[in-house]
């Protein structure tokens, strides 16, 4: 339910060897925001549930195969940019507004930049560049989303200042992020 996957895989590597390893890796990637290794993570996921079809090992495997399967599905979405979105849902539904916030702008990031670059400079001037494409009204909400990631990135201690991100506005300031993103990604989003 945290996201937390590190006390689920302790709970079973006895009998779960490779899912304990996958999901303390996953663990990983999400707390660390290494969302570039996300891809890769929810593979090892799929591959090490469809390694246990048709072999049980304790009477609780289909709930934790379920459940994970579940997780698997949220996340396995079209694109890294709707990944990172279904992150962000999944945060938001345990109320974790600013992680969701910060799974929101990288996203966005992923949205407007979404082959590798080599430098942090190049990442900026592909925002920039798809942000010289939205409308005005797009543009500021699209510079309140990257406000809103720095103060929560770098513990701006969210006091009150007008028209910025605090405490007391987390959930609505997060609604307003994805209402930026709802019509920029294409597809569905959960």
């Amino acid at each position: 339910q945290s996201l937390d996957a590190v006390p689920l895989a302790s709970a079973i590597s006895a009998d779960y060897p490779a899912i304990a390893k996958t999901l303390r890796a996953l663990s990983i990637t999400l707390h660390g925001n290494a969302f570039g290794k996300l891809d890769g993570q929810l593979r090892r996921l799929a591959n090490s549930l469809k390694a246990l079809e048709g072999e049980t090992r304790q009477p609780w495997q289909p709930l934790l195969i379920d459940a994970l399967a579940r997780f698997h599905r949220h996340l396995n979405q079209p694109s890294l940019a709707h990944r990172l979105v279904a992150l962000a849902d999944m945060r938001a539904q345990r109320h974790q507004y600013g992680l969701a916030i910060l799974a929101l702008a990288e996203a966005a990031t992923a949205l407007s930049c979404p082959e590798p670059v080599d430098s942090f400079e190049a990442m900026q001037e592909a925002g920039r560049r798809f942000s010289d494409t939205l409308d005005k009204k797009q543009r500021q909400e699209w510079k309140y989303l990257f406000q809103a990631r720095n103060r929560i990135a770098h513990g701006a201690n969210l006091v009150e200042q007008k028209g910025q991100i605090n405490e007391q506005n987390l959930a609505a300031s997060y609604e307003r992020c994805l209402n930026l993103l709802r019509p920029l990604l294409r597809g569905p989003l959960p």
